[in-house]
């Protein structure tokens, strides 16, 4: 997908975000739940920000598949619970 479309996917889906996405500094403290410490502080900050969905391709943060009130899921995975949420 390279190109002037990529481009124009690309932004379109950055406008779309920046209409609900904020900066989050973290205020939850989450160790030893990931294999990796880096992968703790993506948790710590999606609970910060209250997160519902953590859309990743991490491999070790996919097989928690959730924490906490926060559902943990591949981006194909969380297209496919877009399209069903817009049916609704």
């Amino acid at each position: 997908m390279e190109g002037p479309f990529r481009r124009r996917h690309i932004r379109a889906i950055f406008t779309e975000l920046s209409g609900v996405a904020f900066v989050v500094e973290p205020t939850f403290d989450e160790r030893g739940v990931a294999t990796h410490p880096e992968d703790d502080i993506v948790l710590s900050t999606a609970l910060s920000g209250q997160a519902s969905v953590l859309c990743t391709r991490d491999k070790q943060l996919l097989k928690l598949h959730s924490h906490q009130q926060i559902a943990i899921m591949s981006p194909g995975e969380f297209l496919a619970f877009l399209e069903t949420t817009a049916s609704d």
